[in-house]
């Protein structure tokens, strides 16, 4: 994360050793790439992760309506 412009925040635990806690970092900037480096696919791995998010809204739309008693007019 840190070579797509991230910061990541520590916290210490009570040894006093550090942990990761937190990424901070645009959405579209962390999608620049993968562990390898940088590719030319940010534009399209953005709008996947869009999608898929939708997709996963809907889903729970789709579960809450199907949970729901029907009421009687």
């Amino acid at each position: 994360m840190h070579r797509f412009g991230g910061f990541v925040s520590m916290r210490t635990l009570q040894d006093q050793s550090k942990k990761p806690y937190e990424i901070n970092i645009s959405l579209f900037d962390a999608m620049k790439g993968t562990r390898r480096g940088e590719d030319h696919w940010q534009a399209q791995r953005f709008l996947c992760s869009q999608i898929i998010m939708l997709g996963m809204h809907r889903v729970f739309l789709l579960f809450q309506g199907l949970s729901q008693k029907r009421t009687e007019a």
